[in-house]
């Protein structure tokens, strides 16, 4: 039975003929309670269809089954399962299990340099460790999370004893009518977006797995999930939200309310996946598509035909949610933002997402403020409730606003009129890198120009400071090559942390030699040593402007994350 009563029957004469491809040529059907309709499997491997939605639903499942047994605890720290990978820390929040599932752990994106291998089983366990990089604080936003989804294979296959296969036969696939020739496991190595496993199966078994969310039985006709453990998967009360109006992050899943009724898609769904779904609970239904055409995004066109579709056949409802505290009207929204979907650890990808992809928030009056992608023409958007605002015209495709109130709307969730929902988070001038990238080479050679004093003979104190500025900007310049161009090599490919130790190492000596350079400059000009007329007189300029640079260089490195930075990961 569906979540909140009787299903909604459809008739198939009526709904198939309206579900639309858009002419691209993909298969889409409807699942309505326990009966299936327009599904045609096509020729050839019955396993050939793939996508980050069924996998993160299927082991999503997995995980919620093997908690109603009291197997795994959704509550309970990853550190207590796996201490080897993420190990205990008393300062910070723990990571849950339910986190990983949310994909509100915070872990660092794997690099986009590296490219994912067919493997033969999940990551090992000291490969993963290096890939745990913790960037944010758990529950602070929900981003598509591989590393995440790698380490709960990695508990589950430990708490299970199990290979993963196994379990999902045992645990999902067979309760639900299906095999073990019915889904598959491959296994990739971490890098880019994909997620290390990924389950492969018909469009019959997707369907299966797609069904408990609309209609909470097995096989045999007993609840496949326990009540409470069903409502906390299917309402939006138990999953991660953004804003209290937003999308909601639930358990591999991603619940929208949108005029007036509730749909579930895949969790931070992207048009790479080439199954996708939006399923109605209320209404005992769900809209399966898979796509035949790489240029076609079925993560979009499901969202849309079964919106239309649901506008048509079901009466809208409202839902009585758990009441959320008042929001006061934020002081401050207005600044730079950058894409947030990827949190990588390493300073190339973060330097150029700061370059790519930024809007800003400008004329803000708390009832109104305007909104400019690149530095184009702004948009206006009015306030439809603290922290979030809807397009005030018709020449944007960002049609909804959702502002975090953490940090005073630190993030902020853009949606479009096709209900894909973009993450930022705000950066202000952080964030303008563009100069800084430029003008720190030219900032090291002013530096290391000063290393032409360590030729004058008059005093020790003149050729230190010529030594010092050769050496930091050396050290600096070099390590920094190395930090930009090879840390993700030198990590995941060659598996050498201690080069990276060591040139880290570099850059904090080099700084500490740069940082002395404003005290040389102060001590002559104290003593007055520094020239003041005659031939000599640019001494004076040039030694403001090597210590400036040198004051530069630190103050930069120190917003980008390097400075005081050792570990490798």
């Amino acid at each position: 039975m569906p979540a909140y009563g009787q299903a909604i029957v459809l008739d198939p004469d009526d709904v198939l003929p309206e579900l639309s491809t858009d002419g691209s040529g993909a298969t889409i059907f409807y699942i309505n309670g326990s009966q299936t309709y327009g599904l045609i499997e096509p020729s050839g491997d019955q396993r050939a269809y793939s996508s980050n939605a069924a996998t993160k639903l299927m082991l999503s499942l997995v995980t919620l089954r093997l908690s109603d047994t009291g197997v795994i605890d959704l509550d309970t720290p990853v550190s207590d399962y796996l201490p080897e990978i993420i190990p205990t820390n008393p300062f910070a929040a723990p990571i849950t299990v339910q986190h990983l599932l949310q994909e509100t752990a915070g872990f660092a994106s794997p690099p986009q340099s590296l490219k994912s291998k067919p493997q033969g089983r999940i990551v090992d366990q000291a490969t993963l460790k290096k890939f745990a990089i913790i960037m944010r604080s758990p529950r602070q936003v929900s981003s598509h999370d591989p590393v995440g989804w790698a380490i709960l294979v990695t508990l589950l296959e430990q708490i299970g004893g199990k290979p993963i296969l196994q379990l999902i036969t045992e645990t999902a696939a067979i309760p639900l009518g299906l095999d073990e020739n019915n889904i598959d496991i491959s296994y990739q190595s971490l890098g880019g977006g994909g997620l290390p496993v990924t389950a492969n199966m018909s469009l019959t078994s997707f369907a299966e797995i797609v069904r408990p969310i609309i209609r909470n039985r097995d096989n045999a006709g007993q609840p496949f999930l326990t009540r409470d453990i069903y409502a906390s998967l299917v309402k939006p009360n138990d999953g991660f939200k953004l804003h209290p109006n937003g999308i909601a992050a639930s358990n591999g899943i991603t619940i929208k309310q949108k005029s007036g009724y509730r749909l579930i898609e895949g969790l931070n769904a992207d048009c790479s996946n080439t199954l996708a779904f939006a399923a109605f609970p209320a209404q005992g239904v769900a809209f399966i598509i898979a796509r035949s055409d790489a240029s076609i995004c079925a993560t979009n066109l499901v969202h849309n035909s079964g919106l239309k579709l649901a506008k048509k056949y079901f009466p809208p409802q409202s839902y009585t949610e758990i009441s959320e505290p008042p929001l006061a009207r934020p002081s401050k929204l207005e600044g730079r933002y950058i894409i947030a979907d990827k949190s990588p650890a390493g300073l190339a990808e973060r330097l150029s997402i700061m370059q790519e992809n930024w809007l800003t928030i400008g004329g803000y009056t708390g009832k109104e403020l305007r909104l400019s992608v690149r530095g184009a023409a702004p948009h206006a958007y009015r306030e439809t409730g603290p922290y979030e605002y809807q397009l005030a015209g018709q020449d944007s495709s960002f049609s909804h606003l959702h502002f975090s109130p953490y940090r005073l709307g630190g993030y902020l969730s853009v949606t479009e009129s096709d209900g894909k929902a973009t993450l930022y988070r705000r950066v202000d001038s952080l964030g303008r890198t563009a100069p800084l990238i430029y003008l720190l080479p030219w900032a090291l050679l002013i530096i290391a120009s000063a290393g032409a004093y360590a030729f004058k003979p008059s005093t020790k104190q003149w050729r230190n400071m010529g030594l010092f500025a050769v050496a930091g900007a050396g050290l600096v310049g070099a390590a920094l090559y190395f930090e930009y161009h090879s840390w993700a090599a030198v990590l995941y490919e060659q598996n050498q942390p201690v080069l990276i130790v060591a040139w880290r190492a570099a850059i904090n000596i080099g700084l500490m030699l740069l940082l002395a350079l404003p005290m040389f400059v102060f001590s002559l000009a104290r003593h007055k040593a520094i020239p003041t007329s005659g031939p000599a007189l640019l001494v004076g300029p040039h030694l403001a402007l090597v210590a400036a640079s040198a004051l530069a260089v630190f103050l930069t490195l120190v917003m980008w994350g390097v400075a005081g930075t050792f570990a490798p990961y």
